[in-house]
């Protein structure tokens, strides 16, 4: 081979060279990228935002609370393993946690997919806003919006659920004086159950503006509507004068209904009231005392007719009524055909009325009866007596 043809052989063979080395060296930046872009992390999804007025922090914690909770189908409540949903009552029953701004949160709950949440925020609901939205409660405090978001929210869930979150809706409803939107909800196709709970605290915000709806409620021919009707003056706090007149004279005339749950119920709302209604009260009760027919609920309506209640009052009841109120108790607690804890109730609401000697005299000789319920609590209220009795003797 001639010299010029060795130089142009090389040169195809360096030239081939450089291309293979070239094609080798994009093959591993290619081969380098891949592996790159394979070991970058795929973007996370960013979380969808909040409405503004959801407390984010609150939500989470209904999240936490609901991890460790189970949804049992056909039971009223939800089953909870740790202690994040009770840390959550206490928070707001504690005043750490305020309830109406905290209600665009639960509305926001009540609607997410996952049952556990919505169980979980109704059981709150339930535990720390069936009384009470809170000292915020006032005219304007709740939307309109707000309040229908929430009542719709709580009609779609089970009817176990839609029972513990109906109160607050409709304290939330009534208060932004939403009535009519209440009343046509619940005449829809809803549970009984919910209906009634409904019922129930309908006076704690609605007053006197829903109570011509609840004594419509009272001529109802079925007992449970007629007793959550009962029930809702009892949930109602702070009566007024013309409260006081309205709801009375109705209650007494349920006082001597055939069925013994709402005629208790009905001397229970007699006891917030004076006079001639609370005469028919005391009657009543002496009257179920004489025919062994005293039961739990004519020993609670005696509960706070007297005392600090009775000085809070508008219409109040007068002394000899109170003397009578004495009497009364003393005697259901002495009474040996009575139920042990009826008596036992008896007696406890005369220790909380009267603190005195004469009922620590009566405690003390029941404190050895041979119905144990009795027996314990006359033990207690002896020993808690007889601290205060010492108490007030050694003050000057």
């Amino acid at each position: 081979m001639t010299p010029s043809r060795t130089r142009v052989a090389v040169s195809k063979v360096l030239s081939l060279s450089v291309i293979l080395l070239g094609l080798f060296s994009a093959g591993c930046k290619c081969e380098r990228e891949e592996e790159r872009l394979a070991e970058k992390p795929e973007p996370v999804p960013a979380k969808p935002a909040l409405p503004p007025n959801v407390d984010e922090s609150l939500l989470e914690a209904l999240k936490t609370a609901a991890l460790g909770c189970k949804v049992a189908e056909g039971q009223a409540r939800i089953d909870c393993q740790g202690g994040e949903k009770n840390a959550l009552v206490l928070s707001f029953n504690k005043g750490e946690r305020k309830r109406i701004p905290s209600l665009p949160t639960f509305a926001y709950a009540l609607n997410l997919p996952d049952d556990n949440i919505k169980a979980v925020a109704a059981a709150v609901l339930y535990a720390s806003f069936r009384n009470t939205l809170g000292s915020e409660a006032k005219e304007g405090a709740v939307s309109n919006q707000l309040a229908q978001d929430l009542l719709r929210a709580s009609l779609t869930l089970p009817d176990s659920a839609a029972m513990q979150a109906i109160p607050a809706a409709t304290h939330a409803i009534l208060l932004s004086k939403q009535n009519q939107l209440l009343y046509d909800a619940l005449e829809k196709d809803v549970a009984i159950q919910v209906k009634t709970m409904a019922y129930r605290y309908m006076m704690v915000y609605g007053r006197l503006s829903t109570f011509e709806k609840i004594r419509e409620f009272g001529k109802d021919p079925g007992a449970a509507i007629v007793l959550a009707a009962i029930e809702s003056p009892r949930n109602m706090p702070n009566w007024t004068k013309e409260e006081q007149e309205a709801i009375c004279p109705w209650a007494r005339t349920l006082l001597d209904d055939a069925r013994l749950p709402v005629a208790g119920n009905a001397a229970a709302v007699l006891g917030n009231c004076a006079g001639e209604d609370l005469d028919a009260l005391l009657d009543r009760v002496a009257k179920s005392l004489k025919e062994k027919q005293f039961t739990y609920l004519h020993a609670t309506a005696l509960r706070d007719v007297c005392g600090e209640a009775q000085k809070a009052r508008p219409l109040a009841a007068s002394e000899a009524q109170c003397e009578r109120v004495r009497k009364l108790q003393t005697d259901a607690a002495r009474d040996a055909d009575l139920e042990g804890r009826v008596r036992a109730m008896a007696l406890s609401t005369m220790a909380h009325t009267w603190p005195d000697a004469s009922t620590h005299d009566v405690a003390k000789k029941l404190a050895n009866d041979e119905n144990v319920d009795l027996a314990k609590s006359a033990q207690q209220i002896v020993t808690r007596l007889s601290k205060q009795i010492e108490a007030q003797s050694k003050k000057p």
